[in-house]
């Protein structure tokens, strides 16, 4: 746990720009800090589910209420929340399926995977779609695999909240809808559970549909199902595909690419051979379906995946499990083991302490700054929130002004006169040097996520070569 909460403090930002804009900036729209001309393309086609942003509406209002609310907390409760959950529903999993190792390898590499893998912390503290989505249907198998147990059949309430948790899967993520038809399969073909238990599900999964459709309600103002719009949108309607169709076999290069060698080719390897020893398996038929469910969609990104990488790890150490079984471990292989343990320290402890945006301190900072200095910015071009297309208004304080100067330094001068003599002026530079056109003026740093100490080490003049945001303040 220790590290999953290290990396919810550290890892501030988004990992993919939904992950802000679809959530926190719908829940900044709602608290009335933000105009609806700000939000993403998706609000105006109702094809995004309001069930998070909901949650976050009512954490930001009950800080707000409560008269701590600052953006930077409430996204950090945010990805707390995230982080407790996936650990917790983690560990239950582990507990449940590590009787089922032969070897004790098998085991101690299901476990570390599991919880230490260079990129599950980081995944598992973000409060996106991808994530919870995940969370609550892992949890909805590991009440399933409790349904063989003499005392879980005798307990109603346990199809019902399984219906229940799928049910919030699927509003929360319309894909996860792959990873149900091959939970669907072992449940039918494999397990051949009772009727009386499809039926509760079914009962509880329209239980969770009644508060998704009245989140929305209160997004959009009208009843519509979500899910549907999101399909239609782009599916139906081909939407998705503008940015970008791709190969069937993507999703391959860009794993390999993005999970970094050696440890992206070791896995998959250690995957076909769990899929080929346990094809019956409950994670071997989730993933097998939802992954050739991502791989005929054209548009692909690789966070789609990220909901079955328990799965996907979990079959992986079945693999070396089912190796390891019938042979016996050389010393080339536990040499080659221990240089991929250390590898994946080191990127599991960057990881942990990295950002996963940098613009976030800065949005922090000013956020302070603003709420106890009547403040005004001066910017070039789109305003410093200018984050991917869109703007980031969650961040910004409602009494930070902003003032543009257009692309032109000529009209720099303009600009800064303009601007209120009673309020302190700002200007956030791109570069750890301001510019030359407004190095003229008297300035005073006041804030850059690098101290002072490292920027003494301009090696290579790498600092010139960085794209290092500073704030200064312009003393006129």
């Amino acid at each position: 746990m220790p590290l999953f909460l290290l990396t919810a403090w550290f890892s501030v930002g988004y990992n993919h720009p939904d992950e802000h804009f679809q959530i926190l900036e719908y829940c900044n729209y709602k608290l009335g800090f933000s105009a609806a001309k700000d939000l993403p393309w998706e609000f105006a086609t109702r094809c995004r589910t309001s069930v998070q942003p909901f949650l976050a509406f009512c954490l930001c209002k009950a800080m707000l209420a409560l008269g701590i609310f600052r953006p930077l907390w409430a996204a950090f409760l945010l990805r707390l929340i995230a982080a407790l959950l996936s650990w917790w529903v983690t560990v239950r999993l582990i507990a449940k399926l590590l009787p089922g190792f032969a070897t004790e390898t098998g085991r101690k590499f299901f476990v570390a995977c599991s919880l230490f893998l260079w990129f599950v912390p980081y995944l598992a503290v973000r409060f996106s779609a991808e994530n919870l989505s995940a969370s609550l249907f892992l949890l909805a198998v590991s009440f399933i695999l409790d349904f063989e147990s003499p005392d879980g059949r005798k307990k109603i309430w346990m199809p019902l909240l399984v219906g229940c948790l799928l049910g919030f899967v699927f509003f929360v993520r319309v894909q996860m809808a792959f990873a149900m038809i091959g939970l669907g399969i072992w449940m039918l073909f494999i397990k051949r559970f009772k009727l009386s238990v499809w039926l509760l599900m079914i009962a509880g999964a329209v239980v969770a549909v009644i508060p998704s459709v009245m989140a929305d309600h209160w997004m959009y103002g009208e009843w519509l199902f979500t899910p549907y719009l999101y399909f239609k949108t782009n599916l139906i309607n081909h939407v998705a595909e503008k940015w970008g169709v791709f190969p069937w076999y993507y999703y391959i290069v860009m794993y390999v690419q993005m999970a970094i060698p050696p440890i992206s080719i070791v896995l998959p390897v250690l995957f076909l051979w769990g899929v080929r020893k346990r094809i019956t398996d409950v994670f071997s038929l989730i993933t097998v379906v939802f992954l050739l469910g991502h791989f005929m969609i054209g548009h692909k990104e690789m966070r789609f995946l990220y909901p079955v990488s328990f799965a996907f790890t979990y079959v992986a150490a079945t693999g070396l499990d089912a190796w390891l079984a019938d042979h016996s471990l050389k010393p080339l292989y536990k040499g080659f083991a221990k240089i991929l343990v250390g590898f994946n320290l080191v990127i599991l402890s960057v990881r942990t302490f990295m950002p996963a945006q940098e613009a976030m301190l800065y949005f922090n900072f000013l956020y302070r700054y603003a709420g106890s200095h009547p403040t005004t910015m001066v910017h070039r071009g789109r305003t410093p929130y200018g984050l991917s297309v869109l703007q980031a208004n969650f961040y910004r304080h409602p009494d930070l002004q902003l003032i543009s100067s257009g692309t032109c330094w000529a009209d720099f001068d303009t600009a800064l006169n303009s601007a209120p003599r009673d309020r302190d002026l700002l200007f956030l530079s791109r570069q750890i040097k301001p510019e030359p056109e407004i190095a003229g003026y008297k300035l005073k740093k006041l804030y850059c996520i690098y101290p002072d100490w490292l920027l003494r080490f301009n090696i290579g003049d790498w600092e010139e070569r960085s794209n290092i945001w500073t704030v200064y303040q312009v003393i006129r």
